[in-house]
């Protein structure tokens, strides 16, 4: 049997409707998560507000979710779809 694909696009995790689109995404990634013929393709601008200038380091994995504790939600989110 064909795997169903699942898209999703233009989420801007990270603006200022983060909190309930994290909500909404976490839900929808543990939904499809349990269907082992679904892939997950993800479009557009997945993050906002994340970009750097070539000067900047970006943040260690475990201080940003020390910083922003909704994005580890969605980063194990995610891994379960893999």
């Amino acid at each position: 049997m064909k795997k169903k694909t699942c898209i999703i696009s233009d989420l801007h995790l990270g603006a200022d409707n983060a909190p309930k689109s994290i909500h909404n995404l976490v839900r929808f990634l543990n939904t499809i998560s349990h269907h082992d013929r679904c892939r997950l393709v993800i479009l557009g601008d997945f993050l906002d507000r994340w970009a750097l200038s070539i000067k900047t380091k970006p943040l260690p994995y475990h201080r940003l979710v020390k910083e922003k504790p909704h994005y580890d939600k969605v980063i194990k989110a995610l891994k379960t779809c893999s």
